[in-house]
């Protein structure tokens, strides 16, 4: 995980679409009272693709973190599925998929990345990074 912060919230949450409704709204509010009200609508659509992952792809247990680094707001998904390969990601923006652009829609937003839990078996962190200020469009 990401250096540590004096500001972290963390939840476990169940393995049904549910929760992708209730991380959003937990992720909002505890990003609001931090000071990053100017971006809200960018945490909501990055923690319901962060959380949606985690529910479709992943496995139990399902665990969100959030936390302030250095002046973003960093929001972790753990979940004990199996890591994907690049090849199964869309890159296209065109595409009438419905699955595999997650991470390339959170990448209009934030940084993101994805790393391993566990080197010798199932288990995967997926995060992004939201500025406290909404990027200017180019």
């Amino acid at each position: 995980m990401h250096a540590p912060s004096e500001r972290v919230a963390q939840w476990g949450l169940r393995h049904k679409p549910e929760s992708v409704q209730r991380a959003r709204e937990l992720v909002a509010d505890i990003a609001e009272s931090w000071g990053f009200g100017d971006v809200l609508y960018e945490v909501r659509l990055v923690t319901s693709e962060l959380v949606t992952n985690a529910v479709e792809h992943g496995g139990e247990p399902i665990e969100i973190t959030v936390s302030e680094f250095e002046d973003d707001l960093l929001i972790q998904v753990a979940d004990g599925g199996e890591m994907w390969r690049e090849e199964d990601r869309s890159q296209d923006p065109e595409s009438l998929d419905e699955h595999g652009r997650g991470l390339t829609l959170i990448e209009a937003f934030a940084k993101c990345g994805v790393y391993h839990l566990n080197v010798n078996g199932p288990g995967k962190v997926v995060w992004a990074q939201i500025p406290r200020q909404r990027l200017p469009e180019s």
